[in-house]
C-alpha cells in the first residue's frame, strides 16, 4: 500500500458543526492519523536486513594492534615473534589475500618475518588475526619496528613492545 494511502494530507471530519463531535475527538482522529503515518514512513524507510552496515564489497584494511615475543632458547630452541590485529576482508567468500612482515628488534638485532594469508567474506569486518614468524635464533623481548604488507601495499610501520 502506497505512503500517499496510508496519509492523507488531510483527514476529513464526519459531520458539521454538529455537537455530537467535540474539538478533542477531532484532535484525536488528527493525532491517530499522524502517528499512523509516522509509523509507515519509518517501516518503508528501514534498511533490509542482512547488509552488515558499512560493509562495501572489495573493502580491505588491515590495524597492527601488538606484538609478542617469544625468545629463542639457544642452541635447542628457535624464537618466533607474532603480531596480531584486526582487519577488514569483504571480498567474495573464498578469497583471501596475502599478508607478509618484517621486523626489526636491537641490542641484539634481531630481523624475523613471516607471511600467511588472511580469508576474506562479506561477514569479515573487524575481525581479529595474528601472525607468527618463521623460527629464528635472535628473537628477543623488547622493542620491534614491524614492516607490514598487505594486499601487496605497505602498512605504515607499527613500534611496538614485545
Amino acid at each position: 500500500m502506497s505512503l500517499s494511502r496510508l496519509c492523507p494530507s488531510r483527514v476529513s471530519d464526519s459531520g458539521d458543526a454538529d455537537s455530537r463531535v467535540s474539538d478533542v475527538s477531532k484532535l484525536a482522529v488528527r493525532l491517530l492519523a499522524a502517528a499512523t503515518c509516522a509509523v509507515a514512513a519509518v517501516g518503508t524507510m528501514a534498511p533490509v536486513a542482512g547488509a552488515a552496515p558499512g560493509a562495501v564489497a572489495g573493502t580491505r584494511s588491515l590495524e597492527v594492534l601488538w606484538a609478542e615475543a617469544h625468545p629463542a632458547w639457544l642452541p635447542v630452541q628457535n624464537g618466533t615473534l607474532t603480531i596480531g590485529g584486526t582487519y577488514t576482508c569483504t571480498d567474495p567468500a573464498g578469497t583471501s589475500v596475502p599478508i607478509s612482515f618484517t621486523s626489526l628488534q636491537i641490542m641484539p638485532t634481531a630481523l624475523p618475518s613471516g607471511a600467511g594469508n588472511l580469508p576474506c567474506g562479506p561477514g569479515v569486518v573487524g575481525a581479529y588475526w595474528e601472525l607468527t614468524s618463521f623460527p629464528t635464533a635472535d628473537v628477543h623481548h623488547g622493542y620491534v619496528s614491524v614492516f607490514v604488507t598487505f594486499q601487496g601495499a605497505t602498512v605504515p610501520p607499527k613500534q611496538l613492545t614485545a
